[in-house]
Order: C-alpha cells, then sequence, then structure tokens
C-alpha cells in the first residue's frame, strides 16, 4: 500500500471494518491499489460515496491521474498544481 502513502495497519483496520475512511482517503488507497478509473467509481459508491465526477474540475484531475496510472503523490501534485485540495495521505 505505498503507493497510496497510507500505514499498512491503517489499511488493515480499514478493511477489518475497525476504521471508516473519508472520501479522498477511499480515492489516495484506489491509487494504492492501483483500480481503473472504472473500479474506483464502484468502490466509492459501495462504500456510500459520491462518484467521481467529470464536470467537476477536481474531479476531472484525479480521473486523469488515475487513468493515466500515476501515484497519489503525483496526482496531488496535479491538484496542487492548479490550486484543488490534495487528497489526504
Amino acid at each position: 500500500m505505498r503507493r497510496s502513502q497510507f500505514d499498512r495497519t491503517y489499511v488493515y483496520q480499514i478493511f477489518s471494518g475497525k476504521k471508516t475512511p473519508s472520501r479522498n482517503q477511499l480515492i489516495a488507497l484506489a491509487f494504492g491499489m492501483e483500480l481503473s478509473v472504472d473500479e474506483t467509481p464502484k468502490m466509492l459508491k459501495l462504500s456510500g460515496n459520491r462518484d467521481l465526477y467529470p464536470r467537476d474540475a477536481r474531479d476531472a484531475l484525479i480521473l486523469f491521474a488515475i487513468h493515466r496510472k500515476k501515484t497519489v503523490f503525483e496526482a496531488n501534485e496535479l491538484l496542487n498544481s492548479h490550486g484543488l485540495a490534495v487528497l489526504d495521505p
């Protein structure tokens, strides 16, 4: 899970149901799991979170980064360069 920049213990707590991650944390986790642009929205929907919306500038950049197989660090650099909120590490 290094690509998500989360501590291994925290990831285990998420999967065991002990922790409930935010939407941003789930997106960062999707980068770590190398989910596709089709798989990431499914994960968000299954967790009860809002889907990635391509007409939203931030979500569009996140989708672009996922499609290009960027790391969460690279996605955060992209978001930051456009003056948008980064994903939680």
